[in-house]
């Protein structure tokens, strides 16, 4: 089967073993996305052998624990997801598809009060950091660009600072889908609104589906149930 150079399909861990639900998501993404390049981003130290048995066609990239690593948690994702030298290791590639198999560093960020941006800065806007195409050349470009509006981003730890926040707001000469373009390519909150709203069909992909407030509308279409 052709391999497809033009996309790579990057999943990041940061520990192991997974649970149920992450391999589930990891088995089909691999599945139906099985001609595209594959390459799990993990941090030094980690085990590859339980990688290499799961998927073992995908290919395994080490990465600094300070972006990977328990000890900064969604601080150290941010780093990763906004530094230049995360996106010069694509270099050879021109699309990068995140697919986090689970928003682990949603659990571990630290929440702090003040903040400078509100909702309604978010208000319209889209864009997931766990499912995300990315093109290489235009984010390497805006890491430069847009340098010093990282660095403020990277002084906060609130959740409004993360880096599909920064994302989806901040760089001024990206060209994003709209809100109903978009929901043709993932679902997150309010799945039962958004499949309404897209003429009642799926989307290429979807967030959060095993949450157990969100795994009613997932059922028919993802049976394999996360929380048996």
């Amino acid at each position: 089967m052709a391999v497809h150079t033009l996309v790579k399909i990057v999943i990041p861990l940061y520990r192991l073993p997974l649970s149920q639900a992450e391999e589930t998501a990891i088995k089909h993404t691999a599945r139906i996305l099985q001609s595209y390049p594959i390459c799990f981003i993990i941090p030094e130290g980690l085990p590859k052998a339980p990688l290499e048995r799961l998927i073992p066609q995908a290919g395994i990239m080490s990465v600094s624990n300070h972006w990977l690593g328990r000890e900064n948690g969604i601080s150290g994702y941010n780093d990763m997801m906004m530094s230049k030298d995360f996106y010069s290791l694509f270099a050879d590639t021109e699309y990068i598809l995140i697919c986090q198999p689970d928003a682990w560093w949603l659990r571990l960020q630290k929440i702090f009060r003040h903040t400078d941006i509100s909702r309604q800065d978010l208000f319209d806007k889209v864009g997931n950091g766990g499912l995300s195409l990315r093109r290489i050349n235009s984010f390497i470009e805006a890491c430069e660009r847009y340098e010093n509006e990282i660095i403020r981003f990277r002084k906060h730890c609130h959740h409004h600072y993360n880096e599909d926040v920064f994302w989806a707001i901040i760089p001024r000469n990206f060209k994003y889908p709209t809100a109903q373009e978009a929901l043709g390519f993932a679902f997150d909150e309010k799945p039962e609104l958004c499949y309404e709203r897209n003429g009642q069909k799926l989307p290429f992909g979807c967030h959060g589906w095993s949450k157990e407030r969100l795994y009613p509308f997932w059922k028919p279409f993802i049976p394999a149930s996360p929380h048996s």
